[in-house]
Parts: C-alpha cells; structure tokens; sequence
C-alpha cells in the first residue's frame, strides 16, 4: 500500500498545492517573509486569523449556552472530549448580526496554555501573503475592532490578531 492511497484526491490536491508553494519560497528566498492566513466570514464580513495559531477547523458542532457570562461567549463546545469555551467574534469585534446569517463552523486556536474555539459564519480557503502587503488599520475603524486586527490584507480582508484577542482579560 502506497502512502498516497491513505489520502483522498481532495487531500492529494491540498498537499501538493502545498508542496508547490514551499517549494516556490525556497526557490524565489521567500520563506521567511511569507505568512498564511484562513479566510473566514462573520457576520457577512471578511477577516482572516494566521494559520500559526490554528490547530483545528470543524463544522455542525454544537454550542451549548452558558448563563451569566459575557455576551461575546457564545458557550462551550465539546471537541473530542474536550470542552473548549467558544468566542462570538461578531460580538466582540462590534459587527452588527445579520437576521439571515447562521453560524456554522468553529475555529480552534491556541496560545501559550490557552484554547479557544471562535464562532464563524464560514470558512474559506488558505491564503498566502507577505508582510509587506499588510496595510495599516484606517484610522476611521471602531476602536473596538482596531484592538483585535493586525492590518488589512489585499482584498479588504481583517487580519485578525489572534494573541491580542486572547490576552484580553
């Protein structure tokens, strides 16, 4: 049995695209320059969290509520056996809900000892970048929001700030 019969064609296609992109930065001397970032929704808009920090991404798990916690608590999820608390970004990002929009999916990351599940609305593809194509927060931006991102990426996607949202107390 070969090594790649272990994968389906979608995960085949994942790693070689992977595979190509590492190849290209140690080509071109890239490396360390490069970033990567998962694009998700909330809310109806676009922000991006630095893959360094993810550890799991999931779909259709179930949050249950817990009373008398802060609003941007959206309760506690069990992911293979571990309950983990799960922040509503929306909420504490300041984003206005939409009536329509459902959250679907959950991102799990981790800093120092901490890990924490973020509600998203969806999540989306892998994107590669390069320090100097983060843009600076404009300055009208909700000082809310400005705490938790790091700039804008091409596309006017947020990049979140994963450490800063979880150092907050």
């Amino acid at each position: 049995m070969s090594l790649r019969d272990q994968f389906t064609q979608e995960e085949l296609k994942i790693l070689q695209a992977r595979t190509e992109l590492a190849a290209r930065k140690v080509r071109d001397g890239q490396d360390d320059d490069m970033s990567g970032a998962l694009t998700l929704a909330i809310w109806g808009e676009s922000y991006a969290l630095n893959v360094e920090a993810l550890t799991a991404v999931y779909e259709d798990i179930t949050v249950i509520p817990v009373p008398c916690v802060p609003s941007f608590i959206g309760g506690v999820a069990n992911v293979r056996g571990h309950i983990i608390p799960v922040l509503e970004l929306g909420v504490l990002l300041n984003i206005p809900p939409k009536n329509d929009s459902k959250m679907a999916g959950l991102v799990v990351a981790s800093w120092e000892s901490m890990i924490i599940a973020f509600r998203v609305e969806s999540i989306g593809d892998v994107i590669t970048f390069s320090a100097s194509e983060v843009e600076p927060l404009p300055a009208n931006l909700d000082a809310r929001q400005a705490d938790y991102l790091q700039g804008i990426l091409p596309g006017g996607i947020g990049l979140l700030d994963i450490k800063a949202i979880l150092s907050n107390p």
